[in-house]
């Protein structure tokens, strides 16, 4: 016997801006939704970041505001789906607690850390050819010289923050942190 009863998804988008969080059926239409903004930290140098705990509070607040509407029976949603902003970086101990603000993906203060495992002796558009092989080899792809992506934060916060870089156990992108915690 099947059971012929709608079935929902609780959607949640955390973008630069804020959490968008969504109610929607199986088949994509929009029910209803909420917006809550996060604040964006401007540092100098090329310095973008934001709190952790601002985004679990927002993606909470906009969830429990949608849910609280009772535009559907809570048991009939049937899974959550989390989407994130990217190429950020969360420095997280080993009980998954983040050690500092998030460096997200406009932030170029890496740009001259990225150097040392970018350039050599034979360039090649800024790239030590064997650098670049290497990198192409491990990973499919190499950093780029904007200081804007995940390695340039990681060798950023080496330099500037060691202590922090000794305490952390990995470094999630955004949406790496906030799925084991929807989801746990």
């Amino acid at each position: 016997m099947s059971d012929s009863k709608e079935k929902y998804i609780l959607a949640v988008d955390l973008g630069t801006s804020g959490s968008k969080t969504a109610l929607a059926t199986m088949f994509g239409e929009i029910i209803d939704f909420e917006f809550q903004k996060v604040p964006l930290h401007l540092l100098p140098n090329g310095g973008a970041e934001q709190d952790p705990d601002d985004w679990w509070n927002a993606i909470m607040s906009t969830a429990k505001t949608l849910l609280s509407k009772g535009l559907v029976p809570p048991e009939d949603i049937v899974a959550i789906s989390c989407s994130s902003q990217w190429s950020g970086t969360v420095a997280v101990d080993r009980d998954g607690n983040h050690l500092m603000n998030a460096i997200i993906w406009m932030d170029s203060r890496g740009a001259d850390c990225i150097d040392s495992v970018r350039k050599g002796i034979l360039n090649f558009e800024g790239y030590d050819i064997l650098k670049l092989i290497a990198w192409l080899r491990k990973t499919g792809g190499a950093p780029g010289p904007s200081g804007k992506d995940p390695i340039s934060h990681i060798l950023f916060i080496k330099k500037e923050y060691p202590e922090i870089f000794e305490k952390t156990y990995k470094f999630l992108e955004p949406k790496d942190y906030i799925n084991p915690v929807i989801s746990g």
